[in-house]
This record gives C-alpha cells, structure tokens and sequence, in this order.
C-alpha cells in the first residue's frame, strides 16, 4: 500500500495513538528500570494489591485495544469479564483504604461526655420510713387516726 492510498484521517489517529504510547513509554520508565523484587521489598500490602491490579488492569486494556484493532467485537470476548472483575477487585481495595481512613469513636471519652452533659439529681440522703426526717416537697403521712377514718369512709 502506498503513502497516496493510505487514508488522511487514518494517518492522523495513527499518529497521535504514538504519541500517546511514547508518551506512556516515558511514563512507566521509571517504574520499569527497577527489578520488581526491589519493588515489592519497599512496598506495603496494599500497595503491592494496588500495582498488581494496575497492572493487570493495563495488560488487559492493551488486549482490548488489539481485539479492536483487528476488527473483533471485544465485548463479546473473555477480556470483557476480566475487566469487569479487575475493576471490582480495584473498588475492594477502595474500600478497605477508605474504612482505613474512616474516623474511629473514642469510645470511653464519648461515654465521659455524655455523663456529664446528662442531667443528675443533687446528691440529697433520703430519710428511710420512720426515721422523723422530712425533707422539703415531701407530703406528711395522714396520721393512724386519719388512716382509719378515710377507710371508714370508703366503705
């Protein structure tokens, strides 16, 4: 095929899709030069988690975009499902950072709190029955003789 048979707009996307893998290729040098042992020494659990998905993630992509760059329905294909399921191990790992950075009660100064913003009665001795105290508000007991006298008339 030659330059005058190839199509314009073709060539544009062309030349802008290498643009963008060289600009990828840049990108990811850095991260490519070292040996992924290193890597994995310096990295926590969930970073590790993180890279794998990304990775994956990525692979996968570049696979989707050779199945369309062959003509072949990729939505038709497994990579469909591998997406999907990249994609739903990606939202895990969202949420265990997010419960991780999700503010914790403090359970015994919330309790402190709470009992001291409460209403509490002024600390005031009770008289036990018999004992001849009264306090203020407290209604005297009706006498026996009253006591008889309103059972009488009940009758």
């Amino acid at each position: 095929m030659s330059a005058e048979e190839f199509p314009k707009g073709l060539a544009v996307k062309l030349g802008e899709m290498d643009k963008s893998l060289k600009s990828l290729e840049t990108t990811l040098d850095p991260i490519l030069s070292i040996p992924l042992e290193e890597s994995y020494q310096s990295m926590s659990p969930l970073d590790r988690a993180r890279y794998d998905l990304v990775s994956a993630y990525a692979v996968n992509s570049l696979f989707w975009v050779y199945l369309r760059t062959r003509g072949e329905d990729a939505r038709e294909h497994g990579i469909k499902g591998e997406l999907d399921r990249l994609k739903t191990s990606m939202l895990r790992v969202k949420d265990v950072v997010d419960r991780a950075k999700a503010m914790r009660v403090d359970q015994p100064a919330a309790k402190r709190m709470v009992s001291k913003s409460l209403w509490q009665a002024k600390d005031r001795t009770r008289p036990t029955p018999g004992d001849g105290k009264r306090q203020t508000g407290d209604k005297p007991e009706p006498s026996a003789k009253r006591k008889k006298n309103a059972s009488q008339a009940k009758k």
